[in-house]
């Protein structure tokens, strides 16, 4: 392999003359072209013809016997944008017969330039596999659930000798870490200094089939024989939050390769959070964003109690009370406070009282209850109106004689929002229910 030279793009822009590289291949050869920049290149190779090449790419071009050894190359078409690169090379390489074993024709990877500008400390974990025992091989990324920061992906590489063909995906999963079992690697640092910040991420390996669960690939590309491939191109992220797993995995035809992973990105510093403290801390406001479901939010413990009185999960889960101080739950209104729900195990109920829908209904087991009202009035043989006060007209009327030993005939009709009536054989204390389903 000869070098013939990197070249600045821009210098070669029309009007300036174009750029002239000598290669002086042998036929059968290769000249590679990479055309690291934002421009469109016009390739013409002497007594071969020519071609156009698209911004950041790579081509082999073979060298057949009319090939007259130089190639003229023009820039053009200028791509600008504020979010692209600083590239702007052209490098010319050859490769004589039998040098080159597979010639590619690839899309080159841009790196951000914003990404990793932000001042946030900057980490990569890599990996690599000499002769890989299986078909799937991955490196993974977990960043755990109480870490309190964002990590920021901006390359994922991944390297394969195969000649088959192998599929290289990244892909994420949310829950518990992988810990692909292999062992671990260390998150290194850009920062060269004496102490370093350190990454809160666990970097794990595996040369195993993976059967994480709960997967979500976000891209699979098929990759070419012994070139490195970014699968996050510029000007892509990847955003991991707390409490969840991203990998680079290797998928091949057969094992026995060379394999090698490097991912990197940059984290959020970590801040200690602020500590409030004593019957009177204050808190403005309290924020507990993309942890696990049932991640504790509230937890409170009065003097003299082995356990928690009073429990809020970010799941929405609350619990109140203990078996020291029972729990009550308490809702304020337009007609003033009303405990809803009291467990302390003297007077427990449900207590709807002071609720003033129009339309609330309690709903049981089966079917549902909105109104009962009852009491005990002296009724005739001649009928006796009644008022229910249940401010509707009751769907049943219950009624039995206020005595036990008593065996009296009761009879219940003429139901209004307001009234109904009784009747008895004899004049009796009556207990009613009324009831509005």
């Amino acid at each position: 392999m000869i070098n013939n030279g990197s070249f600045v793009a821009s210098n070669y822009l029309s009007p300036k003359p174009p750029l002239q590289v000598p290669t002086g291949v042998a036929q059968g050869g290769y000249v590679r072209v990479v055309n690291n920049s934002p421009y469109l290149l016009n390739l013409n190779f002497q007594g071969m013809g020519s071609y156009t090449m698209p911004e950041m790419y790579l081509e082999d071009f073979f060298v057949p016997v009319k090939y007259l050894g130089e190639v003229t190359i023009i820039p053009s078409v200028n791509l600008t944008s504020t979010s692209r690169g600083t590239s702007n090379l052209i490098t010319v390489t050859t490769w004589s017969p039998g040098e080159l074993p597979y010639p590619q024709s690839v899309s080159i990877s841009q790196q951000a330039v914003n990404v990793t500008a932000t001042g946030k400390p900057i980490f990569s974990a890599s990996v690599g596999f000499g002769s890989t025992a299986t078909v799937q091989n991955l490196l993974n990324i977990y960043n755990p659930p109480t870490s309190g920061v964002v990590m920021t992906f901006h390359s994922a590489r991944g390297f394969s000798n195969d000649t088959t063909t192998p599929t290289l995906s990244l892909t994420t999963s949310v829950g518990s870490d992988n810990n692909a079992s292999g062992g671990s690697v260390s998150a290194i640092c850009h920062s060269c200094q004496a102490n370093p910040p350190v990454s809160v991420a666990h970097c794990t390996f595996q040369d195993a089939l993976d059967t994480f669960p709960n997967f979500v690939d976000i891209e699979i590309l098929d990759n070419q024989t012994s070139i490195t491939l970014d699968i996050i191109a510029f000007p892509d992220l990847i955003i991991l939050y707390p409490g969840n797993n991203l990998w680079i995995e290797f998928t091949s035809g057969t094992t026995g390769h060379i394999v090698r992973f490097t991912m990197k990105w940059t984290e959020d510093t970590i801040v200690p959070p602020s500590l409030l403290t004593g019957a009177t801390a204050v808190a403005q406001s309290i924020i507990n964003d993309v942890n696990v479901a049932g991640t504790q939010i509230i937890e409170a413990r009065p003097t003299g109690d082995s356990s928690s009185a009073v429990i809020l999960t970010n799941a929405g889960i609350e619990t109140l009370g203990d078996t020291s101080n029972h729990g009550k739950l308490t809702v304020s209104g337009v007609s003033g406070n009303n405990t809803v729900l009291n467990a302390d195990g003297v007077s427990a109920a449900v207590d709807l009282s002071a609720s003033t829908l129009s339309t609330g209904l309690l709903k049981l087991l089966t079917g549902s209850l909105t109104r009962v009202s009852h009491g005990t009035t002296a009724v005739v043989t001649t009928g006796t109106a009644i008022t229910h006060g249940l401010g509707t007209t009751p769907d049943l009327v219950l009624a039995t004689v206020d005595n036990a030993a008593t065996a009296i005939a009761v009879a219940c009709g003429s139901l209004t929002a307001t009234q109904f009536t009784a009747i008895v054989g004899t004049n009796a204390n009556v207990f009613w229910v009324a009831i509005k389903f």
